[in-house]
């Protein structure tokens, strides 16, 4: 089972974790902006320097193969689509 935290992130200090939530659709939603931030971001780094653009992009691949694998259905579960 997976589950989607909140996490407290101060200035100085470890991250605190708040509170962990289990619930399937929000799950999918975060694995979307998840990957939707990290294209973002290999865009936007693809302008600067190309390289490193690269390779932020192909990072960004890698994450959504990872989650598609995560989020295959367990048996009697419903499919979860990374968008």
């Amino acid at each position: 089972m997976f589950s989607v935290a909140i996490i407290y992130t101060p200035k100085s200090g470890r991250p605190l974790k708040l509170v962990g939530v289990s619930d399937r659709d929000l799950l999918r939603r975060a694995a979307a902006a998840a990957l939707s931030e990290a294209e973002s971001s290999s865009k936007i780094l693809t302008q600067a320097d190309p390289v490193l653009g690269a390779i932020k992009r192909a990072e960004a691949m890698k994450l959504r193969q990872i989650l598609v694998v995560l989020m295959r259905p367990s048996s009697g579960e419903p499919n979860l689509r990374v968008m």
